[in-house]
């Protein structure tokens, strides 16, 4: 086994994963199941004035947030229009 190499770049500590999903409630009952992330505060949000590709935009996603020990896992789900997560 091959001793571990200082890494190149030292990056802080993560705080915060955020993953893009399809569909809010079936990745929130997988997420549970399966890793026992949880509770989940859910909420949606508008994007009014947001800009993509140097255009205004307007977009509406859905957001959850739930703690596992020092790290925030964040669910998004779009709604309506286009937006960075689309």
């Amino acid at each position: 086994m091959s001793e571990q190499q200082e890494p190149r770049v030292k990056l802080p500590p993560v705080e915060q994963i955020g993953i893009v999903v399809k569909d809010m409630d079936r990745a929130i009952e997988y997420y549970t199941s399966t890793f026992g992330w949880g509770p989940f505060s859910i909420h949606e949000v508008g994007m009014e004035g947001a800009m993509l590709r140097g255009r205004p935009t307007t977009a509406k996603i859905k957001v959850a947030f739930a703690q596992s020990g020092p790290v925030q896992l964040e669910l998004i789900q779009p709604l309506e229009g286009e937006n960075i997560y689309t």
